[in-house]
């Protein structure tokens, strides 16, 4: 990026650009779930490490943006696990 500061054309043209990425996510449908391929590779990756099959009963998307709550908490939780150090051991 270079240091020149942005012309007002060049600002509403990104603004225009945001909002049609806005409109495509929103038409888009997030929330279909996980594709059946991707079901089948996690299925055949759990079963080679741990040598049978397993039934899946639940998969998640590991972080969302509305959750923001959930990872302060994870955040706190962890370091409040964290000992002292002490001489001598």
């Amino acid at each position: 990026m270079s240091d020149a500061p942005v012309t007002r054309a060049e600002f509403e043209e990104l603004k225009a650009q945001i909002a049609e990425l806005k409109a495509l996510l929103k038409g888009a449908d997030v929330e279909e779930g996980i594709p059946d391929d991707h079901m089948v590779a996690i299925s055949a990756a759990l079963a080679a490490y741990l040598g049978k099959r397993a039934t899946i009963k639940f998969v998640r998307r590991k972080f969302t943006p509305g959750d923001s709550w959930r990872s302060q908490g994870r955040v706190s939780v962890a370091g409040s696990h964290r000992l002292e150090k002490t001489r001598g051991w």
